[in-house]
């Protein structure tokens, strides 16, 4: 009987031990949580570019702002939620926005989708894990466009920003 008393009184004890508080769930990282679509949602991008010219000898350079407007959803003909994303671009601050083209995204458990000028394209799949490769034009006719992911959840610095 002893014995069987010390058997409950460890197993009470190590039960009793857990720090759960059963609200608590600890999900795997997908990836999703790099896409973010939600209706009303804006984004200013600062573009700068040099275009070099080999025949010429030239250099170019192009500075223009991007913003990316999330204005509606929408459910689509597979039944899933597709985010309409009207994209502005103007050439300097102190001029107005001029909308440059319409895009829709489709965020789905597998890869973000993103339709622009009648082209499907897939910029991400999931989950998202280290030297794991896809094809971006796998949704459409052109040829084979391939991308791996080289790092995954680690800080990243592009000169002036840093990124956890």
């Amino acid at each position: 009987m002893n014995r069987l008393t010390l058997i409950f009184a460890v197993a009470v004890f190590l039960s009793s031990c857990n720090q759960d508080d059963g609200d608590s769930v600890i999900l795997p990282f997908i990836g999703k949580e790099y896409v973010s679509l939600r209706v009303g949602q804006e984004a200013i991008y600062q573009i700068d570019s040099t275009i070099y010219d080999d025949f010429s000898g030239t250099t170019n350079r192009l500075s223009l702002q991007q913003k990316e407007v999330v204005a509606s959803m929408e459910i689509d003909g597979g039944n899933r939620e597709t985010f309409i994303v009207e994209i502005y671009t103007r050439a300097a601050d102190t001029l107005p926005w001029r909308i440059n083209r319409i895009t829709k995204r489709t965020l789905t458990n597998y890869r973000l989708e993103v339709l622009d000028n009648n082209l499907v394209t897939v910029p991400l799949v999931f989950p998202i894990a280290l030297r794991k490769r896809f094809n971006s034009n796998v949704l459409n006719t052109r040829a084979e466009k391939d991308y791996v992911y080289t790092s995954v959840n680690e800080p990243f610095s592009n000169g002036n920003l840093q990124y956890d």
